[in-house]
C-alpha cells in the first residue's frame, strides 16, 4: 500500500496573496485556479507552522486494539526521538511488561515476554500482521498528529471548507471515478490522500490514505486537543486499517511530555526464540 512512503519537502514558491474570505467559503466552484492553488499553499504553510514541535517525546496512553479475532486493552509507555527512534513498552492492567519494541527508520525489534520470543528485522513483520505497508515516518506521524505527505503539497487540491474543516485531496474525485471505471488506476498513482484541517488551529483532524490497487485504506482521526507547553496535541487518536482482516487501534493519551531526556533500553533473554 504505502511501500514507497517517504515524507516530501515542500517545494519553494513565491508567496501568493490569498483572500481570507475564500478560506471561509464552503463552495470552491467559483474560485479561480490560481486562488485554489494559493489556498492550498497557505494551508500547508499554516499546518507546518502549527505542527507539534519536539526533539523528544515521553508519552503514556491507554490503548484499545481490535481485529476480527482479537480485542484487547493495555497501557503503552512511548518514547520518541524525532526522526530517529520510537520505543514502546506494553503492559496490561497488572502493570507487568509483556512486550517491548524499538522502531528506527530501517529496523524493527521487539521482545514478546508472554511467549518468550523476539524479532529483529525490518517492517515486514508489522506490515504482514496489519495487512498494510508502513514505515517509520508514517508511524511517528500517526502517533503525534503531524503531517505525513505521500505527495508534495503542490499535488494537492483544495476541496473547500465544511463545518470549519478544510479538505485537501491529491486527486479530483471525478477523475478518480473515471479511471477506476476504466480500470486505469495507474493513471492516478492508485493512492488517494485526504487531509482534513481544523480552521484557525490548522491541526489535522483526519488523514486518509486509500490504496485502490490493493483495496486497502488507512484512516487516522484526531480529537480532544490539549495545550502542551503552548502547542496543541491530540489526546484521542483512532487509527483504522481497512483490509481483508483490518484493525482499529485507539490511543487515549494520559501523559505528554516533550523535550525530555530519553533512552531506549532493549535486551533479549538468552533462551528466547527468534521469530524468522
Amino acid at each position: 500500500m504505502l511501500d514507497a512512503c517517504k515524507s516530501k519537502q515542500p517545494i519553494a514558491k513565491a508567496p501568493v496573496a490569498v483572500n481570507k474570505d475564500s478560506l471561509r467559503n464552503d463552495s470552491v466552484k467559483n474560485l479561480a485556479k490560481q486562488e485554489k492553488e494559493a489556498i492550498t499553499e497557505r494551508l500547508f504553510a499554516e499546518m507546518e507552522k502549527n505542527k507539534f514541535n519536539f526533539s523528544s517525546l515521553v508519552c503514556r496512553a491507554q490503548v484499545d486494539a481490535k481485529t476480527p479475532k482479537l480485542s484487547t486493552g493495555f497501557t503503552a509507555n512511548i518514547r520518541i526521538r524525532k526522526d530517529s527512534a520510537i520505543w514502546v513498552s506494553i503492559s496490561p492492567a497488572l502493570g507487568i511488561e509483556v512486550m517491548r519494541a524499538v522502531l528506527t527508520k530501517d529496523s524493527v525489534k521487539f521482545v514478546d515476554r508472554l511467549n518468550k520470543r523476539f524479532y529483529v528485522g525490518d517492517y515486514n513483520f508489522i506490515n504482514n500482521a496489519l495487512e498494510t505497508d508502513i514505515d517509520y515516518e508514517l508511524v511517528e506521524a500517526l502517533l503525534t498528529g503531524n503531517n505525513f505527505s505521500f505527495y508534495d503539497y503542490d499535488k494537492f487540491r483544495y476541496g473547500g471548507m465544511k463545518d470549519s474543516v478544510h479538505t485537501l485531496s491529491t486527486v479530483r474525485r471525478r477523475k478518480l471515478k473515471k479511471s477506476l471505471k476504466s480500470g486505469n488506476v495507474d493513471s492516478v498513482r492508485a493512492i488517494l490522500q485526504d487531509i482534513n484541517l481544523r480552521n484557525r488551529t490548522y491541526k489535522i483532524t483526519e488523514m486518509h490514505l486509500n490504496d485502490f490497487k490493493s483495496n486497502k485504506k488507512l484512516t487516522a482521526e484526531y480529537s480532544d486537543f490539549k495545550m502542551i507547553l503552548g502547542q496543541l496535541f491530540s489526546q484521542h487518536v483512532v487509527v483504522n486499517i481497512k483490509a481483508e482482516k483490518g484493525a482499529t487501534i485507539t490511543f487515549d493519551y494520559t501523559k505528554i511530555e516533550p523535550d525530555k531526556a530519553v533512552s531506549f533500553p532493549f535486551s533479549v533473554p538468552e533462551r528466547y526464540e527468534k521469530i524468522h
